[in-house]
């Protein structure tokens, strides 16, 4: 490997991740999309959560173990992703008008699906639901559009900071205030 023009590859190899889930093991595509649950009436990909997972464990909400926000976010990009011609993907995808209505409770095995809908605007709308099947509970709706050209906003950081309120946050006082709204 330290030659710069040998052939020989010395990359670190890995297996796809897998879950085990009531004795079975299934390999999945991300940390929040396992499978691709799509057929011929819609595009879909489902996930199923314990709890345990590094992003749901210390995240709780009313002693409730809660998918945070920023999952489903992570979420919508990875199906669009993969529900997505390659030739769109050198675009940027925009996440817009999402709306996350009622926190998603994560307790031991459970199913979670984003369903994808192209519509007549060049846009795909997601919404992701947990639930049985008989009472299936919409957690988060939105759109994901792919658009050709992203212009950086120029902020002028020295007046930010001077429109800033100059004050000091004691930590302490506020995961006090966090943890008196029920979010841990």
């Amino acid at each position: 490997p330290t030659y710069p023009f040998a052939r020989e590859s010395y990359w670190f190899r890995t297996s796809p991740k897998e879950i085990h889930t009531s004795g079975s093991t299934i390999a999945v595509l991300h940390p929040l999309v396992h499978t691709n649950t799509s057929d011929l009436s819609r595009q879909s990909y489902s996930s199923t959560f314990t709890g345990e997972e590094f992003f749901i464990k210390d995240y709780q909400y009313n002693n409730q173990k809660v998918l945070p926000a920023a999952a489903y976010f992570e979420m919508a990009r990875v199906a669009v992703d993969r529900a997505t011609p390659a030739q769109q993907k050198s675009n940027t995808l925009e996440l817009r008008k999402i709306v996350c209505e009622h926190p998603m409770v994560i307790n031991q095995n459970k199913q979670v699906t984003i369903a994808l809908f192209a519509d007549d605007h060049e846009q795909i709308e997601f919404e992701i639901y947990g639930g049985e099947k008989d009472h299936e509970v919409v957690h988060c709706v939105g759109q994901a559009v792919f658009v050709n050209v992203f212009k950086p906003v120029s902020i002028a950081i020295q007046k930010l900071v001077e429109e800033m309120p100059q004050r000091h946050i004691d930590i302490t006082g506020l995961y006090g205030d966090f943890a008196s709204g029920g979010l841990s």
